[in-house]
């Protein structure tokens, strides 16, 4: 599957993804790098579909809440995968946390995209602010 990260996410997520899944057959772009900035979402759905995308990754949530918009990606065969950002965070703990729900996702979003290849979405959880350690940890060793 070929991926293209919007120009609203992270674009640190673009060096790890391609990293991680090289050699596993699937390629990402971004927006920003092989697409051009500044395209309207209808416009760039249509281009990335053009470019040999199958889906989006985005944090702009409205995207998919958006008749036009939700339609105009189904008609250019994308899937859309939605990661919610945690206003709540700062600084770096943005990027870590988005790019780490991706990666923990994505074999998931792959696996039922090879079931059900027509346009699905697939929005995510907003991520926690926490690391949700066990209490009474960390402790000394």
């Amino acid at each position: 599957m070929n991926f293209l990260l919007d120009e609203n996410f992270p674009p640190a997520g673009w060096k790890v993804f391609s990293q991680f899944f090289h050699g596993h057959g699937h390629e990402f772009g971004r927006v920003g790098v092989q697409i051009d900035r500044g395209f309207k979402d209808i416009e760039l759905f249509n281009i990335a579909h053009e470019k040999g995308y199958n889906a989006i990754i985005t944090s702009d949530i409205n995207q998919i809440h958006r008749p036009q918009e939700r339609e105009a990606c189904k008609k250019a065969q994308l899937h859309w995968i939605g990661i919610p950002r945690n206003h709540r965070l700062r600084g770096r703990s943005i990027l870590h946390n988005q790019i780490a729900q991706v990666l923990g996702s994505l074999d998931m979003v792959i696996k039922h995209v090879e079931d059900n290849p027509r346009p699905t979405a697939f929005l995510f959880q907003k991520p926690s602010h926490d690391f949700n350690i066990q209490k009474d940890y960390p402790q000394p060793l």
